[in-house]
């Protein structure tokens, strides 16, 4: 599974760009703010619909254009093709997949399986829970078939509980979301818990190959008291949620703890050390796919191998190298990347938002 062609189009500085990458490493090299990470945003809208840049920066049409358009084709484990495409505008976004247009971004996600490892994924994994859920979510996304309906019915019931809560409309209103919310939510925590084991025993193998023998260690907080069941809660709770106007249990409230050698990772490791604990749970979740649904994801290192000394880059990209899936990696420069383990390595150089592949060496 790879994809096989990226075409990008008024994205950011990048006015057009069109790449056939490799199946195996791409290495995106160029000065700062050449546009290298604009071609793996790209290549995110394609898997999610969405850039990856949250807030205000996170509207990317380039200046004096009125909308962006992204394209790709995905090549399937079976030698199938898929087209993909994304075009966005100030007010609108459209989404096609074999060009069909579709509602939901998760038409993508299906198709496109994408993990990225950004340079903010250290800081928001360590500081927000919620990024933590989405992280785990991820993977049940990818390889349990009835965790996306179970998520949205979970999401919608949240959404109507939390208006009626603040409407302060009768209490025994809440009980037709409360039962949703605690059939879905139920179901959803056991398949965290079942996800939860083998990532776990996984990331921690990464870990030793990547630390030098350091462990990590998961632990799961599930979003309500382990003695009682989630319907009962959230019927304890009506009083207090309403005077709060929002839900207090649920999934939702649910926490993924990691520890380092025994410690939290937020308190005792560097920050060099909490990159790598990070690229040891992502590159888990990327076999763990693989072992139980047999599919490659597509896997983006933004401003990554910067942060690593030489033989922890080394160490990194052989795993990634023995992993076969298809990788795009960004770098100021080529040195230290020249020998990766990846026997069809491709290199595309960007300046000022225009992408050259470099000539493959002839033997």
């Amino acid at each position: 599974m790879a994809l096989t062609l990226l075409e990008v189009s008024n994205l950011r500085i990048v006015k057009h760009a069109l790449v056939h990458p490799g199946d195996g490493l791409n290495v995106i090299v160029g000065p700062n703010g050449s546009g290298k990470s604009s071609l793996l945003e790209g290549i995110h809208m394609l898997g999610m619909g969405r850039s990856f840049r949250p807030g205000p920066v996170g509207q990317p049409i380039r200046r004096g254009e009125t909308s962006l358009n992204v394209r790709g084709c995905w090549c399937t484990e079976d030698g199938g093709q898929i087209a993909l495409g994304v075009e966005r505008g100030p007010e609108h976004r459209r989404i096609r997949v074999n060009g069909n247009t579709c509602d939901s971004a998760g038409s993508l996600a299906q198709v496109l399986p994408l993990q990225a490892v950004l340079p903010d994924t250290r800081y928001l994994f360590l500081h927000s829970a919620r990024f933590r859920r989405g992280v785990l979510d991820w993977g049940l996304f990818h390889v349990e078939r009835t965790f996306y309906e179970a998520w949205m019915r979970y999401q919608r019931a949240l959404r109507q509980r939390n208006a009626a809560l603040r409407a302060a409309q009768p209490l025994a209103t809440l009980e037709p979301w409360e039962q949703t919310l605690a059939e879905a939510g139920e179901h959803i925590e056991g398949l965290r818990a079942r996800y939860l084991e083998p990532w776990g025993m996984l990331a921690m193998q990464y870990s030793e190959i990547l630390m030098s023998g350091m462990q990590l260690r998961l632990e799961w907080r599930r979003g309500w008291p382990e003695a009682q069941s989630l319907a009962d809660t959230l019927s304890r709770d009506r009083e207090r949620d309403c005077r709060e106007g929002y839900t207090r249990a649920g999934i939702h409230r649910a926490d993924l703890q990691v520890h380092l050698q025994g410690a939290p990772l937020r308190e005792c490791a560097s920050l060099g050390q909490q990159m790598l604990a990070v690229l040891a749970l992502r590159l888990a979740q990327v076999e763990l796919l693989m072992q139980t649904s047999g599919r490659r994801c597509l896997l983006m290192l933004d401003d990554v191998v910067n942060q690593l000394d030489r033989d922890r880059r080394a160490s990194l990209l052989a795993r990634v190298a023995q992993l076969g899936v298809q990788t795009f990696v960004t770098a100021t420069e080529i040195g230290g990347l020249e020998t990766t383990g990846s026997p069809n390595r491709r290199v595309f150089h960007v300046e000022q938002g225009r992408v050259f592949a470099e000539e493959a060496n002839e033997e």
